[in-house]
């Protein structure tokens, strides 16, 4: 399960954001490898983003 990512802006380096919620959690297969794909929602500066 995703806790955290970091994310580059150019004008501020890299940012830390936490992940408030998983929304979605799927197994697909790429090239025969297992994997898991989360779609998340995370808030930063008072912004939501889906990702």
């Amino acid at each position: 399960m995703p806790i955290k990512f970091r994310y580059l802006i150019e004008d501020e380096g890299y940012v830390r954001i936490k992940i408030d919620r998983v929304i979605e959690k799927r197994l697909d297969r790429f090239a025969g490898n297992k994997m898991f794909r989360y779609r998340c929602e995370a808030n930063y500066s008072n912004v939501l983003y889906k990702i």
